[in-house]
Parts: C-alpha cells; sequence; structure tokens
C-alpha cells in the first residue's frame, strides 16, 4: 500500500479509541487523528479547529498584503487581487 493512505477512526471528544489493524498480506494503513481531503482538514470529533488553525496564517497575510497595496493601485485592481487571494481561501 502506499505510504500516504490512512484511515480516520470518527469518534466522539473524550471516547476512549480503541485501534485495530487493518491491512492486507502484512501491509497495515496507519491511523490518523486529521488527514486533508480536497482542501479542508477533517479531524477524528469532526472539528474545525486544524483547519482554522491552517487557514487563519494565510488569511491574516491576505489582510496584510491588501491593505499594503491599498494605497498604490485602482480600485479596479484591489478588487481583481481580492478575488484572486483572500476570496478564493475563503471558498
Amino acid at each position: 500500500m502506499k505510504k500516504n493512505t490512512q484511515y480516520v477512526h470518527f469518534t466522539l471528544k473524550g471516547t476512549v479509541l480503541h485501534e485495530a489493524p487493518i491491512g492486507y498480506n502484512s501491509n497495515f494503513v496507519s491511523n490518523s487523528t486529521s488527514t486533508k481531503f480536497l482542501g479542508l482538514i477533517i479531524e477524528n470529533t469532526l472539528s474545525w479547529k486544524a483547519h482554522i488553525d491552517l487557514l487563519l496564517p494565510k488569511l491574516c497575510m491576505a489582510c496584510y498584503s491588501f491593505r499594503t497595496i491599498k494605497p498604490f493601485v485602482c480600485q479596479e485592481n484591489l478588487t481583481s487581487i481580492y478575488y484572486s487571494y483572500f476570496h478564493s481561501l475563503m471558498t
């Protein structure tokens, strides 16, 4: 199996997790508490904390860049920059 193959066992917060090995022909899949899937970080407790922690610095950098460049470009270019950088992160 590929080394990047992993599984997430979804649980409630505070629930004790009993791991069972999953594999075939001595190739076992590793267990993970979170994984990235289609750009979203999915945690085993189905909370958004890990995804927000990854997204927050990117959004802060987008805001800083937008605020820094604002005095030097016209409104049309600001709109274009907004949709290409900030809006793409949010969607």
